[in-house]
């Protein structure tokens, strides 16, 4: 060693990525292989054999001012060092300092041959025959030491030691393994010999401390150290298995989602108050998709008018003896429960009269309509817990047997006596008979179901008997039976739309078949539906508001179509599965009012020996299909371009623009909407949403929605481009909006151009100013708001990793504050900066305060940015398996979703320091690219590519108790001992 080295080692590094890192090596190195009792260090270093002392290891630790060249005390430093310890990372090949440090170690080793490497970040590549380093692969290395070095060096990787940052020995022993790489050359001896004088040091030191420690002292540290040993293996333990638990959990229920949904709900519950893993927390988000459960007495279901009631009845029946078995008497009753609870709001006692059918009568009020002997009882259940009886429809010669409502207050009724009765209910306090008709064709044929068609002037008789019967009823004071309709020879189920104008039929020897309806009732222009086994027998057909349409099969399946209003075959949205009992068994199969729900009850449950329930029950299944295709979500709205603000949904369907509330479930509430021209592309709100931006092309209109009830235009621009570009016959399209305030709009062309319009000036005014971007067609635009700053401008190009600032605090001046790597590293060269290594940018999302940023990119990275102390700074990075086409942040910043090529949503949960994953959805082959979250941090709507808005519900504690909305009887100790074994019993609905 030369006479003036006073330093062992000089370390280089990044201050801002690497300070603790470099002072955790700095520590290390320094002791690594000395005795405890030798504190002052020496030169030069020990000979091999010789008791060692520390080195002497130079790093800054202070934070330089601003200058041109290095502090004499750091060129000093430098030249007074024996080695050089560079802490390579694309951040220290980028450093100035850096650079001039190494600079000045080349001039005195012009070789670099006294050069150790720790890589801490990027990579260091080499060339295909392995002899030199590969300047263009390379990002961690100063450009100036990859000219010098004219041999492939030996580095030590320290990427896997980065990460959460620990302390005390923890770090230690993690940098343990690597330190000897660094001290050994340092002290001039080979690694082996250093870690033995290591370890032979350690065990020295050890053996000191032992004898020198007391032994009650020795015995009552080893006992606290065992103590905590054993506490945090058992914490980590519980830990383990409630992960493995919970995810176990999940698994089983989607095994029994069709044959014990009930259970299924509650195995999910469970799961999330066991450990609620991103497993868990996506299951919760979709587990409106399994159907919910009600076990109960029961073998007639109806819904009410307004969907807020179902009503389920039971018959009752006088004391009877069968093969020597007397039976006892048993009352009938109805029992009344809400649709959003399904929790029993109200019961009307029927006694032991036979009760052959329900109806829910049209009107403003609920009322209700039972067949209960000879006569029609009527009830009004506007409040379902205090239900008040109102005049009944009697007179009837035997037991009513069918019955049905119709429009403008109509009823028929049928008896055993095979009489046809007409009634007007349209005054509930005096109903009149209006006819009574003997239809000898029921001493025939025999029909269990009665309906009227739209517009009440025909009745059909169907199921049981193959071929509907018509009965012309526009008359009701003379009903007229209609000759069969041959077609329709082979159907057993047929279902009018509620719209009129289609029906649908089936049958155990004909197909799910759409049938066109004439204005005179004829049936024409029969289509077969699209199923999922051609030759499986169709058992029941329902309709449903707005084309709506669903058959049960004898094979178990239970299959949804929408669009039966359309000329075209009505797609297949859906296929549920029941067990094949229950769906060649069904009491009662249909559509709430809404179309949102389809309820199915068959006798019988499905819980197996010592399950919970009695044998006698019935199992209602109700199905959500707010969204067919995609039955997890809270609700749908039609449209496949949105935007979000508060609770106000915005969508495009067609040409409509359309505002929606979208606070609580349920069929969707519009606000207003109004004409919205052709193929929009993006719908953007201002900050305080009472303004919207819509984009077609070139065309911008803006809607004035400080009223949501009555939105109105109140603007419209043509945006030119850059006139070198968008010339005439080939203009240029925009692609991107954002608000930067409340009033000035943002918008991004194909032309590279951001045009900069004050939303409250003249209508086709001209721009407050453009802005030319350098990385393509723009894309993305979002806002960023700076402590103390104005508003910052982010903008994202077609096919480059990069976005940029600009300071459009004076839309007039924007000025370019600087480019952003949203992938790779951010280098200059000759040809001007750019993102090395990086990946197309594909989103950009902030949170409403503009603190946070979040990028998605080809490459399936997720970067999430806050912004602090003037610069943006990496929050997290989170992979994903493809390309990430939309990320959305939640209006607090709480929450980042993301959808990409493999159709998943995945959402994270964005703390102080971390983003960690929370849930994952698979969406499917509907999963569109357009997200937005609503004013709450758990609220995410998802444009489809079918033309829905769904909603989801991202919170796990109110998707858990929404699960137990309908799950069935509550578990039982047994099953809870059966498939979560070793927890307390604590059923969880």
């Amino acid at each position: 060693m030369p006479d003036d080295t006073r330093f062992h080692v000089f370390i280089s590094y990044a201050h801002r990525r690497d300070q603790e890192l470099a002072a955790t090596l700095q520590r290390e190195i320094r002791r690594f292989g000395v005795p405890f009792y030798r504190h002052q260090p020496v030169f030069p270093t020990a000979p091999a054999g010789a008791r060692r002392r520390p080195l002497r290891v130079f790093r800054d630790a202070t934070n330089l001012p601003a200058a041109p060249s290095l502090p004499q005390q750091l060129v000093e430093a430098i030249n007074a060092s024996h080695w050089l310890l560079l802490m390579a990372s694309p951040d220290s090949a980028a450093s100035s300092w850096v650079r001039q440090e190494v600079g000045l170690w080349l001039a005195k080793d012009p070789a670099a041959t006294r050069v150790l490497i720790a890589l801490t970040d990027g990579r260091i590549a080499t060339t295909v025959d392995n002899q030199r380093i590969d300047p263009e692969l390379t990002d961690a290395l100063p450009p100036d030491l990859v000219a010098a070095l004219r041999h492939v060096p030996l580095w030590t990787d320290l990427r896997t030691v980065r990460g959460p940052v620990e302390s005390g020995a923890g770090r230690r022993r993690r940098i343990g393994d690597v330190v000897a790489d660094f001290a050994a050359p340092i002290q001039g001896v080979d690694k082996d010999t250093l870690v033995g004088e290591h370890l032979r040091q350690q065990r020295r030191t050890l053996r000191a401390a032992l004898g020198a420690t007391a032994l009650v002292t020795t015995l009552a540290l080893v006992a606290s150290a065992l103590a905590v040993v054993a506490f945090r293996a058992r914490g980590e333990a519980v830990r383990q298995r409630d992960t493995a638990l919970a995810n176990q959990l999940v698994a089983e229920a989607a095994t029994i989602t069709d044959t014990q949904p009930g259970l299924a709900r509650q195995m999910l519950a469970a799961a999330s108050r066991i450990s609620r893993t991103p497993q868990v927390a996506g299951a919760l988000a979709a587990g409106r998709s399994i159907p919910q459960e009600v076990r109960v007495d029961a073998e007639l279901a109806a819904f009410s008018t307004d969907g807020g009631v179902l009503a389920l009845a039971r018959s009752g029946n006088d004391e009877y003896t069968t093969l020597g078995t007397t039976h006892p008497a048993t009352d009938g009753v109805i029992r009344l429960l809400g649709t959003k609870s399904l929790t029993e709001a109200g019961t009307i006692p029927l006694g032991h009269g036979i009760s052959q059918g329900i109806v829910f009568l049209p009107g403003e009020r609920r009322r209700i309509a039972a067949g209960y002997d000879t006569a029609v009882r009527i009830w009004d259940v506007q409040d379902p817990s205090h239900p008040r009886e109102l005049p009944s429809l009697a007179g009837h010669r035997d037991v009513v047997d069918l019955l049905a409502t119709g429009a403008a207050g109509l009823v028929a009724t049928v008896d055993w006596k095979h009489e046809l009765r007409m009634w007007d209910v349209a005054d509930p306090a005096a109903p009149r008979l209006l006819s009574a008709t003997a239809l000898p064709m029921l001493e025939e044929r025999s029909y269990s179901r009665l309906a009227f068609a739209p517009g009440a002037r025909r009745l059909v008789f169907s199921d049981v008997s193959r071929g509907p019967a018509f009965v012309d009823v526009s008359d009701p004071a003379k009903p007229r039976v209609l000759p069969l309709v041959p077609a329709l020879g082979d159907v057993q189920s047929f279902a009018y739309a509620p719209e009129g104008g289609w029906a649908l039929s089936g049958g155990r020897e004909s197909p799910a078949r759409r049938w066109r309806v004439g204005p005179t009732g004829a049936v024409a222009s029969p289509a077969a539906l699209p199923v999922a086994d051609p030759g499986a027998q169709v058992l029941e057909a329902a309709t449903g508001p707005q084309g709506q349409l669903a058959a049960v099969t004898e094979d178990g399946n239970v299959q949804v179509w929408n669009n039966g209003l359309d000329d075209d075959v009505p797609p297949l949205v859906a296929t549920f599965l029941v067990p094949e009992f229950d769906a060649n068994n069904t009491d009662a199969f249909g559509f709430s009012p809404s179309g949102r729900q389809l309820m199915m009850l068959s006798p019988g449950t499905n819980t197996g020996p010592g399950g919970a329930g009695r044998q006698d029950d019935s199992t209602l299944r109700i199905w959500q299909l707010a969204d067919g295709r995609q039955p997890g979500a809270v609700s749908a709205r039609p449209g496949g371009t949105i935007a979000v603000h508060e609770n106000v949904l915005a969508s495009v369907s067609g040409d409509t623009l359309a505002l929606w509330d979208v606070r609580q479930e349920g069929p969707p509430l519009p606000l207003g909407s109004l004409p919205a021209g052709a193929s929009v592309e993006v719908l953007a709100f201002n900050p305080d949403g009472s303004r919207l931006a819509i984009l077609s092309g070139n065309r911008l209109v803006t809607v004035d929605t400080k009223d949501p009830g009555r939105p109105a235009k109140s603007g419209e621009w043509t945006i030119a481009g850059l006139p070198d570009v968008c010339v005439e016959g080939k203009e240029c399209a925009a692609w991107s909006v954002a608000f930067v305030d409340d009033h000035v709009l943002a918008i991004g062309d194909s032309s590279r151009q951001i045009t900069l319009v004050d939303t409250t000036g003249p209508s086709g005014g001209a721009p407050l100013g453009t802005i030319v971007a350098h990385y393509g067609s723009v894309t993305n635009l979002d806002v960023l708001h700076p402590p103390g700053g104005g508003p910052v401008l982010v903008s994202g190009g077609l096919n480059s990793p990069a976005a940029e600032l600009w300071d459009v605090s004076d839309p007039a001046r924007a000025e370019l504050i600087a480019p952003v790597c949203a992938g790779g590293t951010f280098t200059r060269d000759d040809t001007g900066a750019r993102c090395a290594g990086g990946y197309s940018l594909l989103d950009l999302a902030t949170d409403r305060g503009g603190r946070l940023m979040a990028a998605a990119d080809r490459a399936g990275t997720v970067r999430v940015w806050r912004l602090g102390d003037g610069e943006l700074q990496v929050l997290a990075t989170m992979q994903d398996t493809g390309d990430v086409y939309e990320v959305a942040m939640s209006p607090d910043g709480a929450r980042v979703a993301t959808i990409g090529r493999d159709r998943t949503l995945r959402y994270y949960r964005i703390a102080a320091r971390t983003v960690t994953l929370e849930g994952v959805v698979h969406i499917g082959p509907g999963a569109g690219r357009s997200l937005a979250f609503a004013g709450d941090d758990h609220t995410l709507v998802a444009a489809m590519e079918h033309g829905l808005a769904d909603v989801w519900e991202l919170d796990p504690g109110i998707n858990s108790r929404a699960l137990c909305a309908g799950s069935g009887e509550r578990i039982t100790r047994a099953q809870w001992e059966r498939d979560i074994p070793g927890l307390p019993y604590e059923p969880p609905c």
